[in-house]
C-alpha cells in the first residue's frame, strides 16, 4: 500500500504545486491555472488530488486522503469523515451514493465559508483588520491553522457534542 500512496503522491504533485501557497480562507475555487498544458480551476484541481489519493485502494478512501492531504497542506485542506460529511448534509443516507473525491466539492466551499465566518466574527468583535484577525486565530494557543482549528471544532461538535 505505501507504494500506491507514494504514486498518488507523485502524480498529484504538479497540482499540489498551485495550491500550496493557497489557504482555506482564501482560496479562489474558479481561479484557472495552467498545468502540463491543460487549463484548470481550483476546484477541478481540488478534485483531482482527492481522487488520485482515494485510489489508493484497500480502506484508503475520502476520510484517509482528508487526513493525508491536511498533513499536506494544513493551511488548506480540512479532514472529514462520514459523521461529519452527514452532519453537514453531504452524505445524506437518502441520496445517491457520492463518490469520496466528490467530497472536495461540497465540503471545501463549505468549509471555506466557516472559516470566513469566525474571521469577520472576530475582526468585529476585536475591531481589527482581516490580516490581523487571521494571524490572531492561527496562532490561538499553539500554531494551527484556520483549516486545522475547523477540523478540532467538528471533531468536537460531531463527536463530542460539545456546541462552540
Amino acid at each position: 500500500m505505501a507504494e500506491r500512496i507514494k504514486e498518488a503522491y507523485r502524480k498529484s504533485i504538479p497540482f499540489l504545486r498551485v495550491l500550496e501557497n493557497e489557504t482555506l480562507e482564501n482560496l479562489d475555487f474558479e481561479k484557472k491555472t495552467d498545468i502540463d498544458g491543460k487549463e484548470y480551476v481550483n476546484e477541478e484541481i481540488l478534485q483531482k488530488v482527492f481522487a488520485d489519493f482515494c485510489q489508493v485502494g484497500y480502506k484508503f478512501k475520502g476520510v484517509a486522503a482528508s487526513k493525508v492531504l491536511s498533513l499536506i497542506n494544513p493551511h488548506l485542506f480540512v479532514m472529514w469523515d462520514t459523521r461529519i460529511c452527514k452532519a453537514y448534509g453531504i452524505r445524506d443516507p437518502s441520496t445517491p451514493y457520492v463518490r469520496d473525491e466528490q467530497y472536495a466539492s461540497p465540503f471545501m466551499p463549505l468549509m471555506k465559508q466557516k472559516a470566513n465566518q469566525v474571521i469577520t466574527s472576530y475582526m468585529k468583535d476585536k475591531k481589527c483588520s482581516r490580516e490581523e484577525a487571521i494571524n490572531t486565530i492561527n496562532h490561538f494557543r499553539q500554531w494551527r491553522p484556520l483549516a486545522k482549528l475547523l477540523d478540532e471544532y467538528n471533531w468536537m461538535r460531531y463527536y463530542k457534542g460539545i456546541e462552540i
